[in-house]
């Protein structure tokens, strides 16, 4: 069986890809972050330990208003959603690129993205596999999505490897 080949790509020519992506476009991203906890950071012996690492399949550049409106229809409730103004970061132009400056002062990057399906989770502590069980009690529940639209705001410097309009790329 043939390995999957990656291209190798900077996290700013991924943003600048992105950027000219015009359209509805489906996307598979794979991500490394530290998984939201509940309770007080000192309280917690995993915090700085823990990495998940997910992968997602979802839509970049859809119109969540629509979307959850054509959910309600389909739950025969009326079509009267109406999305607010995001109160964080700035969308740059007319792209899925969302930009926010930190309380210190730091400017990082993310996408706006529908998620369709979560293809894969897992967890490590210290670099090693772990099982989700070993941690639960101290993970932040989710939250339940609107109308069923989950929709993510993953952080460019969070992703490790791209699927977009037919290629596959690995963050750099």
């Amino acid at each position: 069986m043939a390995k999957t080949r990656y291209i190798p790509i900077s996290r700013a020519k991924a943003i600048e890809f992105l950027q000219e992506i015009k359209g509805a476009s489906f996307i598979t991203i794979q991500m490394a972050s530290e998984p939201a906890f509940k309770g007080k950071k000192a309280d917690n012996p995993y915090v700085g330990r823990v990495q998940k690492i997910q992968t997602l399949n979802g839509i970049l550049n859809y119109d969540y208003e629509i979307n959850v409106n054509n959910a309600r229809l389909a739950d025969g409730k009326p079509a009267d959603f109406v999305a607010s103004k995001s109160a964080w970061g700035t969308r740059v132009g007319d792209t899925c690129i969302i930009e926010h400056t930190g309380k210190d002062g730091i400017t990082n990057y993310y996408f706006d993205m529908r998620v369709l399906r979560s293809l894969k989770s897992r967890y490590t502590l210290d670099g090693k596999a772990v099982k989700k069980d070993v941690i639960r009690d101290w993970l932040k529940p989710s939250s339940p999505p609107t109308a069923g639209i989950c929709v993510r705001r993953p952080k460019m410097a969070n992703i490790t490897h791209l699927r977009v309009k037919g290629a596959k790329y690995r963050l750099q």
